[in-house]
Protein backbone atom coordinates (compact mmCIF):
# COMPACT_ATOMS: atom_id res chain seq x y z
CA UNK A 1 0.00 0.00 0.00
CA UNK A 2 1.12 3.55 -0.66
CA UNK A 3 0.35 6.49 1.71
CA UNK A 4 -1.10 9.25 -0.25
CA UNK A 5 0.38 11.83 2.55
CA UNK A 6 4.26 11.30 2.44
CA UNK A 7 4.05 8.76 -0.54
CA UNK A 8 6.44 5.49 1.77
CA UNK A 9 5.42 1.80 0.38
CA UNK A 10 4.06 0.32 3.54
CA UNK A 11 3.67 -3.51 3.76
CA UNK A 12 0.04 -3.77 5.63
CA UNK A 13 -0.29 -7.16 7.00
CA UNK A 14 2.93 -6.41 8.89
CA UNK A 15 1.53 -4.24 11.46
CA UNK A 16 -0.52 -5.06 14.33
CA UNK A 17 -2.92 -3.40 15.71
CA UNK A 18 -1.34 -2.79 19.43
CA UNK A 19 -3.07 -4.67 22.37
CA UNK A 20 -3.97 -2.75 25.63
CA UNK A 21 -3.48 -5.06 28.29
CA UNK A 22 -5.85 -4.16 31.00
CA UNK A 23 -4.70 -3.82 34.43
CA UNK A 24 -7.53 -5.55 36.52
CA UNK A 25 -7.71 -6.21 40.27
CA UNK A 26 -6.55 -9.64 41.61
CA UNK A 27 -8.81 -10.51 45.02
CA UNK A 28 -6.89 -12.88 47.58
CA UNK A 29 -8.07 -16.16 48.37
CA UNK A 30 -8.91 -16.89 51.81
CA UNK A 31 -9.87 -20.59 52.53
CA UNK A 32 -12.41 -20.98 55.45
CA UNK A 33 -14.64 -24.00 56.78
CA UNK A 34 -18.36 -23.77 55.05
CA UNK A 35 -20.92 -23.72 58.07
CA UNK A 36 -23.14 -26.52 58.82
CA UNK A 37 -26.21 -24.44 56.97
CA UNK A 38 -23.77 -23.99 53.49
CA UNK A 39 -22.95 -27.73 53.29
CA UNK A 40 -26.87 -28.38 53.93
CA UNK A 41 -27.60 -25.91 51.59
CA UNK A 42 -25.20 -27.64 48.79
CA UNK A 43 -26.88 -30.98 49.63
CA UNK A 44 -30.00 -29.87 49.17
CA UNK A 45 -29.22 -29.65 45.59
CA UNK A 46 -27.32 -32.84 45.80
CA UNK A 47 -23.80 -30.87 46.08
CA UNK A 48 -21.56 -33.31 47.69
CA UNK A 49 -19.12 -32.25 49.65
CA UNK A 50 -16.27 -33.80 47.65
CA UNK A 51 -17.73 -31.49 45.08
CA UNK A 52 -17.46 -28.06 47.47
CA UNK A 53 -14.00 -28.94 48.17
CA UNK A 54 -12.65 -29.17 44.33
CA UNK A 55 -14.50 -26.05 43.66
CA UNK A 56 -13.05 -24.23 46.36
CA UNK A 57 -16.19 -23.00 47.75
CA UNK A 58 -15.81 -20.46 50.72
CA UNK A 59 -18.69 -18.26 52.27
CA UNK A 60 -17.87 -14.45 54.08
CA UNK A 61 -20.17 -11.52 55.02
CA UNK A 62 -20.30 -9.36 52.06
CA UNK A 63 -22.10 -5.57 51.58
CA UNK A 64 -25.08 -6.14 49.14
CA UNK A 65 -25.91 -3.44 46.61
CA UNK A 66 -29.13 -5.18 45.85
CA UNK A 67 -30.48 -4.50 49.81
CA UNK A 68 -28.05 -2.03 50.64
CA UNK A 69 -26.52 -4.42 53.83
CA UNK A 70 -23.79 -6.82 54.73
CA UNK A 71 -24.76 -10.58 54.87
CA UNK A 72 -23.28 -13.88 54.63
CA UNK A 73 -22.86 -14.85 51.56
CA UNK A 74 -21.50 -18.10 49.52
CA UNK A 75 -18.13 -17.61 47.39
CA UNK A 76 -17.77 -19.18 44.19
CA UNK A 77 -14.44 -18.49 43.63
CA UNK A 78 -12.91 -18.20 39.40
CA UNK A 79 -9.87 -19.44 39.28
CA UNK A 80 -6.91 -19.45 36.56
CA UNK A 81 -3.92 -21.09 36.19
CA UNK A 82 -4.18 -21.95 40.24
CA UNK A 83 -4.90 -18.02 40.93
CA UNK A 84 -7.44 -16.59 42.30
CA UNK A 85 -8.70 -14.12 39.09
CA UNK A 86 -12.73 -13.50 40.79
CA UNK A 87 -15.22 -14.26 43.08
CA UNK A 88 -19.21 -14.33 42.47
CA UNK A 89 -20.77 -13.31 46.07
CA UNK A 90 -24.52 -15.07 46.32
CA UNK A 91 -26.38 -14.17 49.14
CA UNK A 92 -29.78 -15.59 50.31
CA UNK A 93 -32.04 -14.08 48.52
CA UNK A 94 -29.90 -14.88 45.21
CA UNK A 95 -28.73 -11.55 44.75
CA UNK A 96 -25.23 -11.67 43.03
CA UNK A 97 -22.36 -9.36 42.82
CA UNK A 98 -18.66 -9.75 41.22
CA UNK A 99 -15.37 -8.00 42.74
CA UNK A 100 -15.02 -4.86 41.07
CA UNK A 101 -12.98 -4.29 38.73
CA UNK A 102 -11.84 -7.77 38.49
CA UNK A 103 -11.58 -10.20 35.31
CA UNK A 104 -14.77 -11.30 34.02
CA UNK A 105 -13.53 -15.24 32.83
CA UNK A 106 -14.96 -18.35 33.22
CA UNK A 107 -15.46 -20.69 35.91
CA UNK A 108 -14.27 -23.71 36.46
CA UNK A 109 -11.65 -22.78 33.61
CA UNK A 110 -8.57 -24.73 34.97
CA UNK A 111 -10.69 -28.26 35.25
CA UNK A 112 -10.73 -28.83 31.74
CA UNK A 113 -6.66 -27.70 30.80
CA UNK A 114 -6.04 -30.69 28.80
CA UNK A 115 -9.05 -30.98 27.36
CA UNK A 116 -9.98 -30.32 23.29
CA UNK A 117 -13.70 -29.72 23.94
CA UNK A 118 -15.11 -28.31 26.56
CA UNK A 119 -19.24 -27.85 27.92
CA UNK A 120 -20.34 -24.51 28.52
CA UNK A 121 -24.10 -24.17 31.07
CA UNK A 122 -24.79 -21.77 32.48
CA UNK A 123 -24.19 -21.25 35.85
CA UNK A 124 -21.75 -22.21 38.63
CA UNK A 125 -23.81 -24.92 40.43
CA UNK A 126 -24.35 -26.05 37.02
CA UNK A 127 -20.83 -26.60 36.57
CA UNK A 128 -20.54 -28.50 39.93
CA UNK A 129 -23.39 -30.72 39.33
CA UNK A 130 -21.59 -31.96 35.78
CA UNK A 131 -18.25 -31.84 37.22
CA UNK A 132 -19.42 -34.40 39.98
CA UNK A 133 -21.52 -36.33 37.33
CA UNK A 134 -17.81 -36.48 35.78
CA UNK A 135 -18.03 -34.52 33.27
CA UNK A 136 -16.51 -31.39 34.03
CA UNK A 137 -17.80 -27.94 32.08
CA UNK A 138 -17.48 -23.65 32.07
CA UNK A 139 -19.95 -21.48 33.24
CA UNK A 140 -20.46 -17.87 32.12
CA UNK A 141 -20.36 -15.69 35.36
CA UNK A 142 -23.74 -13.47 34.66
CA UNK A 143 -26.19 -16.21 34.03
CA UNK A 144 -28.03 -16.31 30.63
CA UNK A 145 -28.85 -12.80 28.75
CA UNK A 146 -26.86 -10.77 25.66
CA UNK A 147 -25.47 -7.30 26.12
CA UNK A 148 -22.66 -7.06 28.94
CA UNK A 149 -23.58 -10.44 30.27
CA UNK A 150 -21.44 -12.04 27.78
CA UNK A 151 -18.42 -9.74 28.49
CA UNK A 152 -16.29 -12.54 29.50
CA UNK A 153 -16.50 -13.56 25.75
CA UNK A 154 -13.80 -11.14 24.79
CA UNK A 155 -11.89 -11.70 27.75
CA UNK A 156 -11.61 -15.35 27.55
CA UNK A 157 -11.76 -15.45 23.10
CA UNK A 158 -8.03 -16.45 22.96
CA UNK A 159 -8.61 -18.95 26.09
CA UNK A 160 -11.62 -20.49 23.70
CA UNK A 161 -9.23 -21.18 20.46
CA UNK A 162 -7.70 -24.54 22.04
CA UNK A 163 -11.08 -26.44 22.01
CA UNK A 164 -11.89 -28.11 18.40
CA UNK A 165 -15.73 -28.35 19.78
CA UNK A 166 -17.86 -26.44 22.45
CA UNK A 167 -21.03 -27.51 23.44
CA UNK A 168 -23.54 -24.86 24.70
CA UNK A 169 -25.77 -25.95 27.35
CA UNK A 170 -27.96 -22.96 28.68
CA UNK A 171 -31.01 -23.69 30.45
CA UNK A 172 -34.20 -24.57 29.10
CA UNK A 173 -35.56 -20.92 28.91
CA UNK A 174 -36.19 -18.17 27.02
CA UNK A 175 -32.94 -16.59 28.34
CA UNK A 176 -31.01 -19.52 27.96
CA UNK A 177 -32.08 -19.31 24.38
CA UNK A 178 -30.95 -15.71 23.58
CA UNK A 179 -28.03 -16.56 25.04
CA UNK A 180 -26.86 -19.62 23.57
CA UNK A 181 -28.16 -17.61 20.07
CA UNK A 182 -25.16 -14.98 21.00
CA UNK A 183 -22.73 -17.26 22.33
CA UNK A 184 -22.87 -19.13 19.07
CA UNK A 185 -22.92 -15.96 16.96
CA UNK A 186 -19.81 -14.89 18.72
CA UNK A 187 -17.41 -17.71 18.84
CA UNK A 188 -18.75 -19.12 15.31
CA UNK A 189 -21.04 -22.38 14.12
CA UNK A 190 -18.27 -24.30 13.07
CA UNK A 191 -17.21 -25.91 16.78
CA UNK A 192 -19.79 -25.18 18.31
CA UNK A 193 -22.92 -27.66 19.05
CA UNK A 194 -25.93 -27.25 20.96
CA UNK A 195 -26.15 -29.61 23.59
CA UNK A 196 -29.72 -30.34 25.11
CA UNK A 197 -30.52 -32.34 28.29
CA UNK A 198 -33.46 -34.31 29.56
CA UNK A 199 -34.29 -31.43 32.23
CA UNK A 200 -33.91 -28.07 32.45
CA UNK A 201 -30.44 -27.96 33.27
CA UNK A 202 -27.29 -29.72 34.81
CA UNK A 203 -28.23 -29.79 38.63
CA UNK A 204 -32.29 -30.68 37.71
CA UNK A 205 -30.09 -33.95 36.26
CA UNK A 206 -27.86 -34.33 38.91
CA UNK A 207 -31.18 -34.26 42.09
CA UNK A 208 -32.90 -36.86 39.90
CA UNK A 209 -30.43 -39.44 39.55
CA UNK A 210 -29.23 -39.02 36.04
CA UNK A 211 -26.05 -40.05 35.54
CA UNK A 212 -22.33 -39.33 33.55
CA UNK A 213 -23.49 -41.89 31.06
CA UNK A 214 -26.48 -40.12 30.38
CA UNK A 215 -24.95 -36.62 30.37
CA UNK A 216 -22.32 -38.61 27.66
CA UNK A 217 -25.44 -39.73 25.75
CA UNK A 218 -26.42 -35.92 25.60
CA UNK A 219 -23.39 -35.01 24.11
CA UNK A 220 -22.95 -37.63 21.63
CA UNK A 221 -26.50 -36.48 20.55
CA UNK A 222 -25.90 -33.08 20.07
CA UNK A 223 -26.65 -30.79 17.53
CA UNK A 224 -24.07 -29.41 14.73
CA UNK A 225 -24.88 -25.86 13.31
CA UNK A 226 -23.80 -26.95 9.31
CA UNK A 227 -26.23 -26.13 6.65
CA UNK A 228 -28.69 -28.69 6.29
CA UNK A 229 -26.83 -29.17 2.66
CA UNK A 230 -24.42 -30.22 4.18
CA UNK A 231 -24.05 -33.77 5.10
CA UNK A 232 -21.63 -36.61 6.41
CA UNK A 233 -20.08 -38.52 3.66
CA UNK A 234 -20.68 -41.53 6.34
CA UNK A 235 -24.36 -41.40 5.20
CA UNK A 236 -24.08 -42.23 1.79
CA UNK A 237 -21.30 -45.13 2.51
CA UNK A 238 -24.18 -47.83 1.94
CA UNK A 239 -25.16 -45.57 -1.35
CA UNK A 240 -21.70 -46.19 -2.55
CA UNK A 241 -21.28 -49.94 -1.66
CA UNK A 242 -24.71 -50.42 -3.22
CA UNK A 243 -23.06 -49.10 -6.69
CA UNK A 244 -20.06 -51.25 -6.58
CA UNK A 245 -21.52 -54.44 -5.00
CA UNK A 246 -25.49 -54.64 -5.84
CA UNK A 247 -28.07 -56.81 -3.59
CA UNK A 248 -28.96 -59.67 -5.53
CA UNK A 249 -31.22 -59.30 -8.25
CA UNK A 250 -30.58 -55.77 -8.63
CA UNK A 251 -28.94 -55.16 -11.99
CA UNK A 252 -25.85 -53.16 -12.23
CA UNK A 253 -25.16 -52.42 -16.19
CA UNK A 254 -25.66 -54.26 -19.15
CA UNK A 255 -23.20 -57.01 -20.57
CA UNK A 256 -21.22 -55.94 -23.24
CA UNK A 257 -22.37 -59.60 -25.21
CA UNK A 258 -18.78 -60.86 -25.37
CA UNK A 259 -18.32 -64.09 -23.50
CA UNK A 260 -14.75 -63.01 -22.38
CA UNK A 261 -16.54 -59.98 -20.55
CA UNK A 262 -19.27 -61.50 -19.04
CA UNK A 263 -19.44 -60.41 -15.57
CA UNK A 264 -16.26 -58.25 -15.93
CA UNK A 265 -17.19 -55.40 -17.29
CA UNK A 266 -20.89 -53.59 -17.34
CA UNK A 267 -22.02 -50.54 -19.15
CA UNK A 268 -23.79 -48.46 -16.30
CA UNK A 269 -27.12 -46.17 -17.51
CA UNK A 270 -26.41 -42.56 -17.72
CA UNK A 271 -22.41 -43.24 -17.86
CA UNK A 272 -20.32 -42.39 -20.66
CA UNK A 273 -17.67 -45.10 -21.51
CA UNK A 274 -14.51 -44.59 -23.82
CA UNK A 275 -12.72 -47.55 -24.52
CA UNK A 276 -9.45 -47.20 -27.00
CA UNK A 277 -6.95 -49.55 -28.30
CA UNK A 278 -3.07 -49.98 -27.24
CA UNK A 279 -0.94 -49.07 -30.24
Amino acid sequence: AKCNHCGEMLQLHTFKKKAIEKEYFKPKFTYNKLSDNTNKWFANRGISEQTLSHAKITQSKEFMPQISKEVNCINFNYFLDDELVNVKYRDNNKNFKLVKDAEKIFYNLDSIRTSNECIIVEGEIDAMSLYQLGVPALSVPFGAGSGSKNEWIENDFDRLAVFDVIYICMDDDEPGKIAQQHIIQRLGNVRCRVMTLPMKDANDCLQNGYEASDIQECVAQSVSLDPHELKRASLYLQEVLDRFYPPEGKNLGYDTGWEKTKDKVKFRPSELSVWTGIN
